[in-house]
């Protein structure tokens, strides 16, 4: 159509030797051409393009989902690290110690002063106490000496002074978020290795491993531990570590209340954390293991439950008035009909620069009657404890650096298995020592223990012992 158009232009010019207007619109319009030809094929190059950066772009787009989902699980994580933290600590306790005649609190019953053990033989009964002669922190006796109920001697010092590592303590703990702790400790413990006397050695004694919850509520504070965790019975378990308690040696009574077993323990702080109520239900009951009664593992389908209500009230720095029981059915024995229960009371008040613990308590396994040769054995089927004990703690802050401090303890108790063994012991001890802290981190102390056998003729084992002690 434009061919023809120009036909009929240039037919109609006058002078086909001058640039007609038909002649220049041809020209004009084959530029046109000329251009709209470059512009397809741009429009082709670009569409091209286009489809190309299309292609890029969807990969772009993954790429930066991709990023942001990375992006996102870096935030997570590092949330996670901002709210997660994990501390390493502990201590380590070095001591020495002596202790009067074999280092052992027993002795052979050899005048039959035990009562109701008369068909037990004389070099099996004992009097005395098999822990009184304690050495550190632990409770360790420096010698079990004859006797049975207590089996395990890690030391055999046979009453020889020693230099001794009383424990190397490690500590884990694990904040996650703001309300859960695990808290992991053990005690690496290098003993006596002999073979022939079945000594057991270097060992390591797991004494903590729970996880925690706290949360502050309307009416208070709540807490929940889940796994191996402290007792609720009395105070002493507070201050069990070394660089907590203000003694080396812990008192007559802790062996019994001190303990920790595995379970769940809660603790209530109420009346702005003046009123605090505990309550444990665990597989047994808080007596250490080094007791033949201490276990970890449940032994019968029963769960041993323990409690304590503490009032905080405002006389000097503080005064703590608290009750505390336990009940259950007996450890290692799977009778649910035998049963053991503990009842104390502690009283503490802080005066600033003078302070008191007073704490006592009671209990009993009540045992099971068994039967030897057809013939009724009492203790035999389970054995038998009975036992009441009571101690009160003084120290003096006479410098920022210096606090001497004494106590008085007492305990009377009875134990038997069938014909294996019996002991019975009513001992008092009088304890006088010195905490010296020259450094942060650093403690020193040293004490001198008077032991009193009650029942029947006084014997040699007064102990002196010391320990310094290093936090990190």
């Amino acid at each position: 159509m434009t061919s023809a158009l120009l036909v009929v232009l240039l037919a109609a010019a006058p002078d086909a030797g001058v640039a007609s207007p038909a002649t220049r619109l041809e020209g004009r319009l084959l530029a046109l051409e000329a251009e709209l030809a470059a512009t397809k094929k741009e429009l082709a190059e670009t569409k091209a393009a286009v489809s190309a950066t299309s292609g890029d772009l969807a990969e772009v787009k993954e790429e930066l989902s991709l990023t942001n989902r990375s992006v996102s699980s870096l935030g997570e994580r590092e949330d996670l690290i901002r709210e997660t933290s994990v501390s390493w600590g502990g201590y380590l306790d070095v001591g020495f110690f002596a202790v009067q005649g074999n280092g052992s609190g027993v002795r052979k019953d050899v005048d039959r002063l035990i009562r109701g053990a008369d068909d037990v033989l004389d070099t099996w009964a004992l009097r005395g106490d098999p822990l009184a002669t304690a050495i550190n922190s632990r409770g360790e006796p420096a010698d079990i000496g004859d006797s049975r109920a207590v089996g395990f001697d890690g030391l055999r010092t046979a009453g020889r002074p020693t230099v001794l590592v009383n424990n190397a303590n490690l500590q884990l703990r694990a904040t996650i978020g703001t309300e859960l702790l695990a808290h992991v400790m053990v005690d690496l413990l290098p003993r006596e290795r002999t073979v022939t006397h079945f000594a057991l050695g270097d060992f390591l004694d797991v004494k903590l491993a729970n996880l925690s919850w706290r949360r502050r509520l309307g009416f208070g504070e709540l807490t929940i531990w889940v796994g191996k965790v402290d007792s609720v019975l009395g105070v002493e378990y507070r201050v069990q570590e070394s660089p907590d308690r203000l003694t080396v040696s812990p008192s007559l009574l802790c062996r019994y209340t001190c303990g920790r077993a595995l379970g769940v323990r809660a603790r209530g702080l109420l009346l702005d954390d003046r009123l605090e109520v505990l309550v444990a239900v665990t597989n047994g009951s808080n007596q250490q293991e080094v007791m033949p009664w201490g276990a970890e593992a449940g032994f019968n389908g029963s769960p041993t439950v323990s409690g304590r209500v503490g009032l905080l009230l405002p006389v000097g720095v503080g005064l703590e008035l608290s009750l505390n029981g336990m009940v259950g059915v007996q450890d290692r024995q799977s009778d649910a009909t035998v049963w053991q229960f503990h009842a104390g009371a502690a009283a503490k008040v802080d005066l600033s620069r003078v302070f008191f613990t007073a704490e006592g308590g009671f209990g009993r396994a009540a045992g099971k009657t068994g039967f030897i040769n057809d013939q009724p054995v009492p203790c035999t089927a389970a054995s038998c404890l009975a036992y009441r004990g009571a101690y009160l703690l003084g120290g003096w802050r006479a410098t920022r650096w210096l606090t001497p401090y004494a106590r008085v303890d007492w305990r009377s108790g009875t134990m038997r298995q069938a014909r294996d063994w019996a002991y019975e012991s009513d001992r008092v001890r009088a304890t006088a020592g010195v905490r010296v802290e020259p450094m942060r981190r650093l403690a020193i102390k040293a004490e001198y223990t008077f032991n009193r056998e009650l029942l029947g003729a006084d014997f040699p084992d007064d102990v002196f012992t010391t320990s310094l002690i290093v936090s990190y």
